[in-house]
């Protein structure tokens, strides 16, 4: 069998049959910098094959239902390993995020045309390395639109945030933030796949220059955690009855593009404990097992966390450390 063409933007949709009760779900994957959504596929590929036959009882229901499920993705904006045209000029982190809004509009009009009716889209974003970042900012945004008049109705329902080797704060304090050395690093160590996703990057119009351009642009924008309570889950008395999107993430141990005092800082300050007022906080791990921040283009192609957060029982958030997930898996 030949190789799979290298695109930038991978799919992968489940056919469940019309006479099944089903729940429809988007899983948006949002790339890490840089922003090549190939080093993912056999990520996504495998996540896609452990969710395809997942079913679950909804809260107050004894009713199996399949998840008819879309496993999504796109390259960040001028990352091309196709002969599709670049943007005309360098794309910022911001534009960044823009660029991810659209796509995520996009990919949930695209899967509203084959939903059932009687099943509302619901949507959990998984985001890598500044990604991460990404994901919280979108859904902030996201938040605002609901929340204005002027933001007119907005199609699906974020349930879920999972952010994996997240860099989310403070990125130039931590080792490979202070070498600045992550392009550099791509060209060493690879498999065949990623290699030949990095040979047609290198090929590409603005490749190396946006990847340089959008790190340089990482360095000064992520700092402080400027995100408000409500996102971090810390409800008022008014928003308790609204339903939260709940947040995963999970942190490397050595991490050398985040910074090991700045991560348990955020731990610290916005994880959550089994605590009394804790219950809509973010879930946060931190790897035991060796996993590096490279996932993706090295040997180690885990998606164990992911699947267990979406599997776990979600109808109730546990004292334990780890909380509940979105799905509950009884298949």
């Amino acid at each position: 069998m030949g190789e799979v063409p290298l695109t930038d933007e991978i799919i992968y949709r489940s056919d469940v049959p019309p006479t099944t009760k089903s729940q429809n779900l988007l899983v948006f994957f949002i790339t890490g910098n840089p922003g090549l959504i190939e080093y993912y596929r056999y990520f996504l590929s495998l996540l896609y094959s452990l969710l395809q036959d997942l079913s679950f009882t909804p809260l107050n229901s004894k009713e199996n239902v399949r998840l008819n499920v879309c496993v999504r993705g796109t390259s960040l904006a001028n990352f091309n390993v196709t002969e599709q045209q670049s943007r005309h000029a360098l794309c910022n982190l911001e534009q960044q995020i823009s660029h991810i809004e659209d796509a995520l509009d996009a990919a949930v009009l695209g899967q509203k045309g084959g939903q059932r009716a009687d099943s509302p889209l619901r949507i959990v974003m998984i985001g890598h390395s500044v990604g991460a970042y990404i994901l919280l900012e979108v859904l902030r945004r996201r938040k605002e639109r609901l929340q204005s008049s002027a933001g007119g109705k907005i199609e699906g329902k974020v349930i879920g945030g999972i952010c994996l080797f997240p860099t989310v704060t403070h990125i130039a304090e931590s080792p490979s933030g202070k070498k600045f050395s992550r392009v550099v690093s791509l060209v060493t160590g690879m498999s065949a796949a990623p290699a030949r996703t990095t040979a047609a990057f290198i090929k590409s119009q603005l490749g190396i220059r946006q990847a340089l351009y959008l790190a340089n642009d990482e360095m000064r924008t992520i700092t402080s955690d400027n995100w408000d309570d409500e996102l971090w889950g810390i409800a008022s008395e008014r928003q308790q009855g609204a339903e939260a999107t709940k947040l995963f993430f999970y942190f490397g141990q050595n991490d050398h593009w985040v910074a090991g005092n700045t991560r348990d800082e955020l731990v610290a300050a916005r994880a959550f404990a089994g605590k009394d007022g804790d219950e809509r906080k973010p879930v946060m791990e931190i790897d035991q097992s060796g996993i590096p921040h490279g996932f993706c283009i090295c040997k180690c192609r885990r998606s164990g966390p992911v699947r267990a957060w979406l599997t776990t029982d979600s109808t109730q958030r546990p004292s334990s450390k780890k909380g509940g997930g979105v799905y509950k898996n009884d298949g």
